[in-house]
């Protein structure tokens, strides 16, 4: 307190639940992933950052002239990473999609595109990516002061579910939940804490 101002503290904290995560992957083979449309430094830079902690073994997809600016603006090399040369979004997404079912990536990645255009191929009925669970989209964050990494889901991919849908999406992240090997539970959220017929995400709960 000087001159009658309160001056905030400051907590700093390392990220350690994310380190103990890559801790345990580290033994792991790195996982021949997708990364589509990588052509922005965030995007490139997340990939190649993966790589660097052998989590991934990326596969480079979309404008190679795009890549490799993004990549020279990073003074990243690319050497011995394979580049594939596809323009456009949507075909860059598609091309990824194939590569799963070649078995020539494990995994996809989202670079610097659309969810939409990244998604459109994944959940096509015939050629996409679907498991039988409704596709979710799970944040896993390091939160300072916490035990251990907090959830949140579905912020991304299901505007509006229906029960249906969340049980999936509740079950979709109890299993990412178990497969690094946190204890699952769950907190189901509304607008109130209590059951009001008006609205629906409450009833739900």
């Amino acid at each position: 307190d000087q001159d009658g101002i309160e001056v905030p503290g400051l907590l700093v904290q390392n990220h350690r639940h994310f380190k103990a995560l890559l801790e345990r992957a580290r033994p792991l083979p790195a996982l021949p992933t997708a990364v589509v449309c990588p052509d922005d430094a965030n995007s490139l830079g997340g990939a190649l950052l993966a790589a660097k902690e052998s989590l991934i073994t990326p596969i480079l997809i979309g404008s190679a002239t795009a890549i490799r600016a993004a990549a020279k603006s990073l003074g990243a090399d690319l050497t011995g990473i394979e580049v594939l040369d596809v323009e456009g979004d949507a075909a860059a997404a598609a091309r990824a999609c194939a590569l799963v079912h070649e078995g020539r990536a494990a995994a996809v990645m989202k670079g610097h595109l659309h969810t939409d255009d990244l998604l459109r191929p994944m959940l096509d009925k015939e050629c996409g990516l679907r498991a039988g669970r409704r596709l979710t989209h799970v944040f896993l964050m390091d939160v300072p002061g916490l035990p251990g990494p907090v959830m949140v889901t579905d912020a991304a991919i299901n505007i509006a579910p229906d029960l249906v849908t969340k049980v999936d999406i509740c079950q979709n992240a109890i299993d990412l939940a178990l497969a690094l090997e946190m204890e699952p539970r769950v907190g189901v959220l509304s607008a109130v804490e209590t059951v009001n017929p008006a609205i629906q995400s409450s009833i739900d709960a």
